[in-house]
């Protein structure tokens, strides 16, 4: 398939066309079909469409602001093959619209970043950097206050999932209260492809200027749910209850092959071994011996007589102290039991 611009045939165009419908169509979505010859599709399942960006898209950003943020997402490392930093610049209005007035996102170094944020806080006359700090910890802030000392900073954690707090701003978008001013292909593109199930792996990117304009956005759109810390509360115990209920792992052969060396320990091989069925008849006869053997050894070491074997021969059997006999007979009713049998 071979694909040209508008721009690649400028000298076969009139000059009326790009002093007219150029100028009309250039940064919509319309405009990087028909002018740049750009394929976009909407991504099925995807928290963004461009149809909504566009519908809410504006030429000119309002006169007055009650509040400008930066939003920064750090990458970890610089590279050429590192992810991008996310810098997106967001203006609130007196009507609780949001206004997305830049987005100058990239690969570079930390300082780079830095001076980059703090010139768009003061380009924009921002009131403050919100910047996420999972990964860089107190070297974000340490970075950004090393360009400027005096600058408003917020830092901000996640603990939740990208699509989760995806969702609030998502649904802005929706309601028509967040404009684009302008055109931002990279960070629309991001957008239009983060979906509930979205892997970096898969895609082969992280959406960095997307997380960043989440940041903007739920710092200055997202009013908190009242009670939102007893629902929060109560999902991480659900949450926490459902792993609790699933299946564990089956043992693996090296698990199974440790010797243990305490009774506690054979006891959680036994039970790890025996995990959802019954356990055989050996496997039964083979736990005693080494819950016998490890008694045997505890009793040695705290310099008692050893416990009898579990088989004695009547004619020399000696007397088996009630302790021992308590303890097989405990074991004995444990192993019967997991075997569906009744002790007798």
């Amino acid at each position: 398939m071979t694909r040209g611009s508008s721009y690649e045939n400028r000298a076969n165009l009139a000059p009326a066309f790009f002093g007219q419908i150029v100028k009309k169509y250039e940064g919509t979505r319309l405009g990087r079909q028909e002018l740049e010859a750009e394929l976009l599709e909407d991504t099925p399942g995807a928290l963004w469409s461009h149809g909504i960006i566009d519908a809410a898209r504006l030429p000119a950003a309002p006169l007055e602001f009650i509040r400008v943020v930066v939003a920064v997402d750090p990458a970890v490392t610089s590279g050429e093959e590192s992810d991008e930093t996310g810098i997106i610049v967001v203006g609130k209005d007196k009507n609780g619209h949001g206004y997305v007035l830049a987005d100058v996102s990239g690969r570079y170094q930390p300082i780079e970043w830095a001076r980059l944020a703090i010139t768009a806080y003061r380009t924009h006359k921002a009131d403050r950097i919100v910047a996420e700090v999972n990964n860089g910890g107190d070297m974000v802030e340490a970075t950004i206050r090393m360009v400027d000392p005096n600058v408003a900073f917020t830092a901000v954690h996640a603990s939740r999932g990208k699509v989760v707090r995806a969702e609030p701003v998502a649904a802005l978008y929706e309601q028509g209260r967040v404009h684009h001013i302008g055109s931002f292909p990279q960070l629309e593109d991001q957008m239009t492809n983060f979906t509930s199930d979205f892997s970096r792996e898969a895609a082969g990117y992280s959406p960095d200027r997307c997380d960043a304009l989440v940041w903007a956005c739920s710092e200055l759109l997202v009013e908190p749910m009242k009670g939102w810390g007893i629902f929060e509360l109560t999902r991480q115990r659900a949450e926490a209850l459902a792993k609790s209920k699933e299946p564990p792992l089956p043992a693996t052969p090296e698990e199974l092959s440790v010797e243990p060396k305490t009774i506690a320990e054979e006891n959680h091989r036994f039970a790890r071994l025996t995990e959802g069925r019954k356990p055989t008849g050996n496997e039964v006869a083979e736990h005693e011996r080494k819950l016998l053997e490890l008694f045997n050894a505890e009793r040695e070491r705290e310099n008692a007589p050893p416990a009898p074997s579990p088989d004695p021969s009547p004619a020399d059997a000696p007397q088996v102290s009630i302790e021992v006999q308590n303890l097989f007979e405990r074991y004995k009713q444990q192993a019967q039991a997991r075997m569906g049998k009744n002790p007798a």
